[in-house]
């Protein structure tokens, strides 16, 4: 009996193993070992077992054969330079390869560019590549040299993960950073013109603005910053029209840190004591090693309830991932009268990668009566699992930060798949927060819970089902709302590079708690938003605001009305000098009231180096001021100059002396032009160069072409990096030598015609033990290398791409003397390699000593190796020779050793 495999022709059988037959045994097992083809496509292939006797009993069987999808998308440079400089425009070509076995669809995006031509590739299939080109502007930067990263961003159909390929090249400044003679303070200096109308009657105002934040030192150990913002001419504080006056000083030092800071500032000791109290003082901060101590005075500015306060906190941070702390805090509060307030508490933080944990526990006391406040926060995200949660409660006698208040929040939810998300979320928050008026905000009591799924379409849209329960109630007087609701909601939002959309629609039912009717009557509850941005031009986004809402949440006579609300918008991000915004509401519902919203805002941004200008201009709703503030205009002009200021005049400047010094006869060292940056020298009659008053800093050397010889380069590779120090001289030798040449041809063997269409790309890589360069073969299978260093070089051609196994190159690597105005030429043969598989005639016995030496066999079919394409050399000879000899080269011709190559004088 004989056992075989029908398979597609595309795929092999390596190996099969035959069983021992026994007289009486029903059943045998046969081992295949099949290779399937590298770019075989997906699906269920159906393959046959063929079974034949001695008799000529036939059987054919089917069985299946599940090919996974590959998606493989490899994108490489196909040459690159070493470096460039600034204001250098860079054509890049990019070779991107489907090394998967499925046909894909791709969307480029260059990375520090643009694609110069069709930025998708609409059908790329399995084993096939295409070439792409980006085009760069190196931009300017601050220092004489950085890198400078690119690449391209992949974004393949129906994924949502992006496949990014980067690359860097050095950057060397065209221009010398200015060798600045001073340490300079970076300050600041403006103004803020303020124009508000109130009953349609202007006010105006006018406040000096200056800043300064820097250090005083080289050694960054003495830090200054201040703030100077006044005075103040009316109280509109939402505009940022008070007046604001802080200076802080802080010294740091190893494992030790003072500060001190007088005049405004924003106290946060801790959550439950005080947490974003602004006002006007002192504090004062130690640290040594791991413990340090905190102490403040204050004065509150926008809380009438609250006079002095002081107090501190002593705290220890044993490592970067934890931090406890007790803290303490005393102030004159008003409670029917004021009183003093006496609050202690200790406080605990700590912090991983995938989970935090957060705590603190405070007491109260004043005139005799006691109560307490405690604050929990975790969170934390294992594998595909997060959980986020927090815990607050104050009691109706604690006076810190929050009084008689409570919240309870949780949200699981889980990542099932890159594309599908699942969570709950729920909400109670009943928090009465002591907040400076300047934050406009009314905490409402909300209630909320919700259920939800999401499903990523692809990296720029989604889509998100939610079903929510909530019941919210204004803390206002008279109470503009409460209501209770619950609704399903649909949401999708699409990010474009050519618009974006935001949309939501919720249905459900509602009850109106103020009605002065029966609330429990129920009633329809509808919204539909949208929010489309389309991008008009390359620098313009152009938007609308639409809301309808079918609700009775906000009628006193419960009945449905129909709630609209329109708007406008406009993004103009022309540049990074430049960029403007404008935005345009009808109106808001109730709810959303609670907090500052805005009409109409609008912003006009301009940056010219050391001038800023910034216009903004609004309407603006504030919850709690009254209807006269309301709807009001405003505008503001803010101008600023960035000046410098000179505290230290700049100690150990260097120099750079240099020689040129020549190698070849014939060449003069003199008229050599060397450049530094934006910078040149003319070397005298002795070769010499100079470059004084420079500071500390990485510079790039470079020989102007245009004034040395044609063929002739320096020894070693331009530019060069000089590493000055300060208060030294540095001494550097560019030598000059004259070049040769090298030009090639590459040959192709054993390539049909289809292949030909599309030859594989070939790099030349010239090298030796100090540099290396790169060149591409061109269309005509030719190379060359001008201006190449006498001496001997390593010549290197490879096969670019992935597939690069499926060639041969014969003399892969050869080696070769660059003489001076002599021109070298070196061929190379490259040979479509055939897979093949050889089976050992060997027939082995195997042994098992465990049925005292019972013999196994295999067959004359057994597998020895599968042959797979490599870059090796072949052993048998190319048929294209690749090494010629000229009468030059052929001077020791008894030799044995072979030339790689033949020289043609120039």
């Amino acid at each position: 009996m004989t056992v075989s495999l029908k398979v597609p022709d595309t795929w092999e059988v390596l190996s099969k193993k035959e069983p021992e037959t026994l007289i009486g045994q029903k059943k045998v097992k046969y081992i295949f070992s099949i290779n399937t083809s590298e770019f075989s496509p997906p699906g269920t292939i159906t393959s046959r077992i063929l079974i034949s006797t001695a008799s000529g009993y036939r059987i054919e069987k089917p069985f299946q054969v599940q090919v996974l999808s590959v998606r493989k998308i490899i994108i490489s440079p196909v040459l690159l330079p070493e470096s460039a400089k600034e204001g250098d425009s860079l054509k890049v070509e990019y070779l991107v390869e489907n090394r998967g076995n499925i046909k894909d669809n791709l969307k480029l995006e260059a990375l520090g560019g643009k694609i110069d031509g069709k930025s998708e590739i609409n059908g790329i299939n399995p084993n096939e590549s295409t070439k792409i080109f980006t085009k760069l502007l190196i931009p300017e930067g601050e220092t004489n040299s950085f890198n400078y990263t690119f690449g391209i961003k992949a974004i393949l159909k129906d994924s949502l993960k992006p496949i990014t390929f980067t690359n860097s090249i050095l950057v060397y400044s065209k221009k010398i950073k200015k060798t600045e003679l001073y340490n300079r303070f970076p300050i600041n200096v403006g103004f803020w013109s303020t124009m508000y109308f109130v009953n349609k009657k202007a006010t105006y105002g006018v406040q000096a603005d200056i800043s300064g934040n820097g250090y005083l030192d080289k050694a960054n150990r003495h830090l200054l910053n201040f703030f100077i913002h006044g005075p103040t001419n009316f109280n509109i504080p939402f505009l940022g029209s008070y007046d604001i006056y802080t200076l802080r000083y802080k010294y740091s030092k190893n494992k030790f840190m003072s500060s001190v800071q007088l005049g405004d500032f924003t106290l946060q000791l801790n959550q439950l004591m005080e947490n974003g109290r602004f006002g006007r003082g002192a504090n004062i901060e130690t640290r040594y090693n791991k413990v340090g101590i905190y102490a403040f005075y204050t004065y509150p500015r926008f809380f009438n309830e609250q006079k002095t306060t002081f107090g501190g906190s002593l705290y220890f941070i044993p490592n970067p991932k934890l931090r406890l702390s007790i803290d303490y805090s005393s102030k004159y509060t008003q409670i029917r009268r004021f009183v003093w307030v006496n609050l202690v508490g200790l406080a605990t933080n700590y912090r991983t990668e995938r989970f935090n944990f957060e705590s603190e526990i405070t007491g109260s006391m004043y005139s005799k009566k006691y109560d307490f406040a405690a604050l929990t926060k975790i969170g934390f995200n294992i594998r595909k699992l997060n959980y986020g949660g927090n815990f607050i409660y104050s009691g109706k006698e604690f006076y810190g930060y929050f009084r008689n208040s409570y919240l309870l929040s949780n949200s699981i939810s889980a990542n099932v798949s890159k594309k599908v998300s699942l969570g709950v979320n729920a909400n109670i928050m009943r928090l009465n927060p002591s907040m400076d008026v300047i934050n406009f905000s009314t905490s409402p009591f909300s209630t909320n819970f919700m259920g939800y799924a999401g499903y990523n379409i692809n990296q720029n849209s989604s889509i998100n089902l939610s079903y929510n329960w909530q019941k919210n109630e204004d803390r206002m007087e008279p109470k503009r709302f409460f209501y209770q609701q619950e609704y399903a909601r649909l949401a999708y939002n699409l990010n474009g590079t050519r618009i974006n959309i935001w949309y939501e629609g919720r249905f459900g039912k509602a009850k109106n708690l103020l009605t002065l009717d029966d609330p429990s009557i129920i009633r329809q509850n509808i919204s539909n938003v949208i929010q489309p941005e389309v991008r008009i031009f390359p620098w313009a986004w152009a938007g609308v605001y639409l809301q309808h809402d079918r609700t009775s949440r906000f009628s006193a006579q419960n009945i449905l009305t129909d709630y609209f609300y329109y708007g406008a918008s406009l993004r103009l991000p022309v540049n990074n000098k430049l960029n403007a915004y404008f935005n345009y509401r009808s109106n808001y519902a109730l709810d959303e009231l609670t907090q500052t919203q805005s009409l109409l805002y609008t912003t006009v941004n301009l940056n010219l180096k050391k001038h800023t200008f910034q216009l903004l201009g609004g309407k603006t709703l504030i919850p709690g001021f009254n209807a006269s503030m309301q709807n009001t205009l405003y505008f503001v002009l803010k101008y600023s100059y960035l000046l410098n200021a000179p505290i230290s005049r700049v100690k150990n400047l260097g120099n750079i002396q240099g020689q040129i010094s020549l190698t070849s006869a014939g060449l003069k060292k003199e008229g050599i032009v060397i450049t530094l940056g934006d910078r040149k020298y003319v070397s005298d009659k002795d070769g010499k160069f100079y470059f004084k008053n420079l500071i500390s800093d990485k510079y790039y050397i470079d020989i102007d072409k245009a004034s040395v010889p044609q063929g002739v380069i320096a020894n070693l590779r331009l530019p060069l990096e000089v590493d000055l120090k300060g208060d030294s001289t540095k001494q550097i030798n560019l030598s000059l030598t004259k070049t040769g040449s090298i030009v090639g041809k590459v040959f192709f063997v054993n390539v049909d015609n289809d292949e030909r269409k599309s030859k594989p790309s070939v790099l030349i890589k010239v090298s030796n033990d100090e540099e290396t360069f790169y060149t591409k073969v061109n269309k005509d299978d030719e190379f060359s290398c001008k201006q190449v260093k006498p001496g001997k070089w390593l010549i290197t051609a490879s096969v670019i791409g992935g597939n690069q196994e499926d060639y041969s190159i014969s003399d892969a690597t050869q080696s070769i003397e660059v003489v001076e105005d002599n021109r070298i030429e070196v061929d190379f043969t490259i040979e479509n390699y055939k897979r093949t598989i050889e089976f050992s005639p060997t027939t082995f016995n195997l042994t098992d000593k465990r049925e005292n030496k019972k013999d196994f066999s295999a067959t004359n079919s057994s597998y020895k190796k599968f042959n797979r394409p490599t870059l090796a050399v072949p052993k048998s000879k190319p048929n294209v020779k690749n090494v010629k000899q000229t009468k030059k080269t052929a001077r020791n011709q008894n030799s044995k050793k072979k030339t790689n190559y033949r020289l043609i004088k120039n």
